[in-house]
Order: C-alpha cells, then structure tokens, then sequence
C-alpha cells in the first residue's frame, strides 16, 4: 500500500480534481449497486408489494408524480429507481466475468505460450462466423 501511495500513478490521481470527482462518483454507483436490497427504495422483484394502481406514475418533480417513486414506475407499477438499481448489479456482475476471463486467457497465454495452444485456441480466433462466412482474424461488420 505504501509504494502505491508513494508512486506518481497516485500523486497524479490526487492532483486532479475531475480523476478524484469521478472516482467518488463511480465508488458511490458501485456501492448502490452491490448493497441494492438495502439502498433501492423498493425490491422490483417482490410480487407481493406491486400494485397495478401504481402503474404509468411519472417522475416525482412532475406535477402528478408520487414522492415515494423517484423515477416514476413502470407498466406493472415497479419503482424504475430500484429497478435500474438492481439491474446494475447484473451490469456490473458481467463486467467483472469479462475481465476475469481476459485476464485468466492471458494468463494461459503468458504460462503456456500461444504457439502451444495454437491448435485449438487460435483456429478459433481466427475462423469467426460473420454472417455464415468465417473471416480469417478479422470481424467483418
């Protein structure tokens, strides 16, 4: 932690105020998401708190919008907020999968070297279906 703290990655950081602004606020929206069933007004997923007579309510700075739904709610009366909440956690749950599996891909690479997994891994990489014509290394779009 020290030398994190004594490097000029971090002295940079701390001398830009927009660099620490932004990591408040990215800190703030990932701790939100993983604590959802504690910080979202309402669980989405509860069948039982739903009510249809709170369907189609618009955002609460309207002048019909209800204090209790921020955001306003949906077509089966779900408060959008919560919603968008806990639809984070699923964001950020493939975010982190992704990156685990880049780093564990590159890992095998750095370990095995890429001639030796040439067989099965590259002919993969390099044979990618676009539209039912495979592309040699390159996506087509």
């Amino acid at each position: 932690m020290r030398r994190l703290l004594d490097s000029d990655l971090w002295y940079s950081f701390t001398r830009q105020p927009l660099a620490m602004l932004s990591a408040i606020v990215v800190a703030v929206f990932v701790v939100t998401a993983a604590f959802a069933p504690w910080t979202a007004p309402h669980n989405p997923f509860d069948l039982a708190t739903l009510d249809l007579m709170n369907a189609f309510k618009p955002p609460s700075w309207l002048a019909d919008g209800d204090p209790a739904f921020l955001l306003g709610t949906d077509n089966q009366g779900r408060d959008m907020l919560s919603a968008i909440i806990f639809g984070a956690r699923i964001s950020l749950l493939v975010g982190v999968a992704a990156v685990h599996l880049v780093v564990a891909r590159a890992a095998l690479d750095d370990v095995v070297g890429e001639p030796a997994v040439g067989g099965v891994v590259a002919v993969a990489e390099d044979d990618v279906v676009v539209a039912g014509v495979p592309v040699g290394g390159v996506v087509a779009v």
